[in-house]
């Protein structure tokens, strides 16, 4: 299956110059809904590819967004494992915990580093005597995988809200003030909680789920990786197209 959809306004084939929006609103910390818009100029057989574009575009910025740390790292760990990603998508919150998700990111790290085998072993040996002492990895299990937000119907706007629009990409975090508090932990939870979102509307389109899988998986390597672009759309759609092409 070949990938058509562009990044661009003026390319963007069979929308006829359509807009559309994104919104994840969180009602408290343990309840969010998602509401997507497609103007009426959008074709219905483009839905899916928009809803995985504009999908891997808003993972990309928010690990952008977040930058290098230990919530990202946690939410990288989750989404380059296929297994974790099937729990999110089956409703199973037993996700791993905080030492497993951060050592995970890091050993694959050490060997993106191309370390000897020698070495690796001792790195990993490190890494995992640091995590255990690093506080910060109690506040990943504690703060952020003790709770998993329950998708609720829409019911308009929420006190916390992550917005993304398209054509052009655009995004944003309302309800959080001037310095972000708790960002984020909905930052985190918005994303996994899309997964959950399309798991259930393509729930009987085995192709998406699959596309969906590999995309997330891609998104935390680029972030693991540290090549997340300032243009995400463009590398949004080379992250699709590669998929489809290991696929095909």
């Amino acid at each position: 299956m070949s990938i058509t959809l562009p990044h661009r306004p003026d390319n963007l084939p069979n929308n006829n110059g359509g807009k559309m929006q994104l919104q994840v609103n969180f009602y408290s910390p343990t309840e969010f809904s998602v509401d997507i818009q497609y103007d009426e100029q959008y074709e219905p057989e483009t839905e899916q590819e928009i809803d995985l574009f504009i999908f891997t575009c808003f993972t990309l910025r928010q690990f952008r967004n977040l930058g290098r740390n230990f919530i990202s790292d946690a939410l990288a760990g989750v989404l380059m494992k296929q297994d974790c990603v099937s729990l999110i998508m089956n409703n199973d919150d037993k996700l791993k915990d905080g030492l497993d998700l951060l050592r995970d990111v890091e050993i694959y790290r050490q060997r993106v580093g191309q370390m000897d085998f020698s070495l690796q072993m001792t790195a990993m040996i490190d890494i995992l005597s640091q995590l255990v002492q690093d506080p910060k990895t109690n506040i990943v299990s504690r703060d952020i995988l003790a709770f998993s937000p329950r998708l609720v119907p829409n019911a308009g706007d929420g006190k916390k809200r992550f917005i993304a629009k398209y054509p052009p990409f655009l995004f944003y975090a309302k309800g959080f003030g001037f310095f972000g508090k708790k960002v984020n932990y909905y930052a985190f939870h918005s994303t996994i909680g899309l997964i959950k979102y399309f798991a259930s509307k393509y729930a009987n389109n085995e192709e998406f789920i699959k596309r969906l899988e590999n995309v997330s998986s891609s998104c935390a390597r680029y972030y693991i990786n540290n090549k997340i672009p300032m243009d995400q759309a463009t590398l949004a759609l080379q992250i699709i197209k590669n998929v489809t092409t290991t696929e095909t």
